[in-house]
């Protein structure tokens, strides 16, 4: 029998999906893959997700800015100003770093002075927490002020 030197295509598979040689079916890809060679080898990621090897990780809480995040705190958690698909959550403020740090944007609704030596009292319209890295929270206001008031102003009040 001679060879012609022609072969046999098997089906063609759509974006997202593989074929799997010994089915000659095609399968789908791990959802944060655009394509693949096979169940467990991706070859392009989703937005959000980078190739490292051949797995798409996670672009959000890796504490690096990647295009489409607002902030990228470290970490996968909601409610600490980043949410947990790195966007900045409302009433928060998050800094040009890596990591990004979040505070809360807090709206002032009174100020007074309490006594003569110097102590005030902020009125805030919401409670405020501070939040640690541990996800305890304090209503302690000495261990927050640093998160709430801008610097410059923390250092006049003393």
């Amino acid at each position: 029998m001679e060879s012609t030197g022609t072969c046999i295509l098997g089906p063609t598979c759509p974006a997202g999906s593989f074929l799997n040689a010994t089915l000659q079916t095609c399968r789908t890809c791990k959802a944060e893959c655009t394509t693949c060679t096979s169940a467990s080898v991706c070859t392009n990621c989703q937005i959000g997700f980078s190739l490292t090897g051949s797995n798409c990780v996670q672009n959000c809480g890796n504490s690096v800015r990647q295009p489409g995040e607002e902030c990228d705190d470290g970490n996968a958690i909601s409610g600490d100003g980043c949410s947990s698909n790195c966007k900045i959550e409302n009433g928060y403020l998050c800094s040009l770093s890596s990591p990004d740090l979040c505070r809360c944007d807090p709206v002032l609704s009174n100020s007074e002075w309490i006594d003569h030596w110097g102590a005030i009292r902020l009125t805030f319209e919401k409670q405020l927490y501070y939040n640690t890295n541990l996800g305890a929270k304090s209503s302690n206001p000495f261990s927050f002020c640093s998160q709430i008031i801008d610097p410059a102003t923390l250092a006049l009040l003393g």
